[in-house]
């Protein structure tokens, strides 16, 4: 199912998750996209989007509403086994995953359900496709015959947005994802990767939740934002080319959106893309941009070799602030290894910072703030 010549993308509205809701909107889906000879017979992973232990309020992760639903849709055609999992940020291990599934109402939904929670917490070698090296990945995003993507509607501070592509992310283990971060700190070359992960993993069907998703300093400290919608398509480049356009963004500022067109795996316009159910007009909500994205200013004037470094060194550092709780959870997450906790309070080593604003994804308390600095602050 996973066809990068498809074109077609559902928009239907989804005005709440309350179930009557939920279930005319799959209805809607599920005519455009059968999927009963799909997963007849086979055992189904259902990618969630769990970042971190956030409760679904905060509109952070994928809604369990939604997880159950599709959960017992794929039970009544047929699949034989559905199985929720995710690789969230900081350590994969069985205590970390059921403490996210709990706050997260995954657990709640696989009990309404009759799904399994992944607990599988190894990594598997999988083959890539033609002509890129292999990737190792958790194992669990490989234990099932299916994969369908549920991603969260998202703007996110380091990739500009995330949604059906970036989801995919998560199906490298733990803090695999911050030596990644380390070795690629260049945000095109970073999105070269996102795309080589979503290629490798290759997910059947990809839905994206923008019932309520997030805007300003997403994926996990911005602001819940309305859209009303699901989105849904084969090829997930479409459904993000899609969201974008629903939200407002530009195409041009989202690395992974334009790694899409220049592979070829979309178009490069919304409007060539095969719209069914709601226009992209009628489902346009602008969702406030992650911070510091909102002007190119006079970077465009400068030649693209300069342009990127430039505007990599303008772009603002994370900063600890007093509502810090020293957790710990942004030291664990650094890719560089520059966070440590004195005094009960984190403290970031700036000179080492590569920007990649893991810290600032990871923090459950909004304790890290980002501020411009034309030079690198001194730490105390």
């Amino acid at each position: 199912m996973y066809d990068l010549n498809d074109r077609r993308v559902a928009v239907v509205r989804c005005a709440s998750y309350e179930k009557a809701a939920i279930e005319r909107a799959f209805d809607e889906i599920f005519a455009v996209f059968p999927i009963e000879a799909a997963v007849c017979g086979k055992t189904v992973l259902i990618k969630a989007n769990l970042l971190t232990a956030h409760r679904p309020e905060k509109a952070a992760t994928t809604h369990p509403a939604l997880v159950a639903a599709l959960a017992k849709r794929l039970y009544r055609c047929g699949a034989t086994a559905v199985t929720i999992g995710d690789s969230p940020g900081g350590v994969f291990t069985k205590a970390a995953l059921e403490t996210v599934y709990k706050a997260t109402g995954m657990k709640k939904a696989a009990e309404e359900s009759g799904a399994l929670l992944n607990d599988e917490v190894g990594e598997a070698e999988c083959a890539a496709p033609a002509g890129r090296k292999k990737m190792k990945l958790a194992a669990y995003v490989r234990a099932s015959d299916v994969v369908i993507s549920f991603a969260k509607l998202k703007t996110h501070t380091y990739a500009r947005m995330t949604a059906a592509v970036k989801n995919l992310y998560g199906a490298v283990a733990g803090l695999e994802k911050a030596k990644y971060h380390a070795m690629i700190p260049d945000r095109a070359q970073f999105a070269k990767l996102l795309c080589d992960i979503c290629d490798t993993v290759a997910p059947d069907f990809s839905l994206i939740d923008g019932v309520v998703g997030m805007e300003g300093k997403g994926p996990g400290t911005g602001d819940p934002k309305r859209a009303d919608c699901l989105i849904a398509a084969q090829n997930p480049y479409c459904a993000d080319l899609a969201a974008a356009q629903i939200i407002g963004m530009s195409a041009a500022r989202i690395p992974t959106v334009q790694e899409g067109i220049r592979r070829g795996y979309s178009p490069d316009s919304a409007e060539k893309l095969n719209v069914i159910g709601l226009t992209l007009e009628e489902a346009a909500v602008r969702f406030l941009p992650p911070p510091y994205m909102g002007s190119v200013g006079l970077l465009s004037l400068l030649p693209g070799r300069l342009r990127t470094p430039v505007a990599r060194f303008l772009e603002p550092y994370p900063f600890v602030t007093d509502r810090c709780i020293g957790c710990g959870e942004c030291a664990r997450a650094c890719p560089k290894h520059t966070i440590r906790i004195a005094d009960k309070k984190a403290v970031i080593a700036h000179a080492e910072c590569i920007k990649c604003y893991c810290c600032h994804e990871m923090c459950r308390v909004k304790a890290i703030e980002l501020k411009k600095r034309l030079r690198v602050p001194r730490d105390k």
